[in-house]
């Protein structure tokens, strides 16, 4: 189990000084990645064998009051199972108190970058991971059934800025894209993220939206889905309402 300590930063709030959602991805994508250098497969040796790690699927359920600027948390993560390509990593992001504020499912696929095909993972990279129990939780589905009305709020084009070192817009921004067409009092409980297709620089994205009722004319489910103009999927992101006590 890798674990890194996490303050709360200006840069990582919003008006009222609360962790954005997009914050919160990148923190997961840092603790995944330190975690891989503290073993030795940084960045230079991934570029190195020709190899990266893509993110195809994420599930995060939250708990509680969101965290503060200033808020000392845990970030904890491990590799939980290994099988020919993909890897299975939890995370759980925990509060001083011992409390738990978020909870992480995800995949992850190893790539070949030269031939931009899925590669099996070296044993030794699997040893050196090692694999400890998974997270009990009642996770759903990892396939996201799509809504059946979408309608489009606005397109945007892929630039250098929104680029990784895997050179593809990095998975928080497709996030950051659906977040900000939330309701403002939408309170997230779950949030399922299905990455489909790599976006380029100068690629022309298309963000649609769509909900299901729920009480009260409240949307229960929200639904992003990101599109080429043809209709190609790149990602489609849902978000489930917390439930109030």
């Amino acid at each position: 189990m890798y674990e890194m300590s996490v303050r709360i930063r200006y840069s990582q709030v919003d008006q009222d000084g609360y962790l954005t959602l997009p914050a919160l991805f990148d923190l997961l994508q840092d603790a995944a990645t330190f975690h891989s250098q503290d073993l030795g497969y940084d960045i230079r040796y991934l570029k190195r064998v020709g190899c990266g790690w893509f993110v195809t699927d994420y599930q995060l359920a939250l708990e509680g009051s969101t965290p503060y600027i200033g808020d000392r948390l845990t970030l904890k993560t491990w590799g939980y199972r290994f099988r020919g390509m993909f890897g299975m990593r939890n995370m759980l992001l925990v509060r001083e108190d011992g409390s738990i504020y978020a909870r992480v499912n995800s995949i992850w696929v190893y790539m070949d970058l030269r031939r931009m095909l899925p590669s099996r993972i070296p044993d030794k990279m699997i040893r050196d991971y090692g694999q400890e129990p998974a997270i009990d939780y009642p996770w759903p589905s990892r396939k996201i059934r799509p809504m059946e009305h979408f309608f489009e709020r606005y397109e945007f084009a892929v630039n250098s800025l929104q680029l990784d070192s895997n050179g593809h817009m990095n998975n928080t921004h497709f996030v950051a894209a659906a977040w900000k067409e939330l309701p403002a009092d939408y309170a997230i409980g779950l949030i399922r993220v299905e990455y489909k297709k790599q976006a380029m620089r100068g690629d022309l994205l298309q963000l649609k939206m769509s909900c299901e009722p729920g009480q009260e004319k409240r949307e229960n489910k929200i639904q992003a889905l990101m599109t080429s103009p043809q209709g190609e999927v790149y990602c489609l992101v849902e978000f489930s309402r917390r439930e109030e006590k």
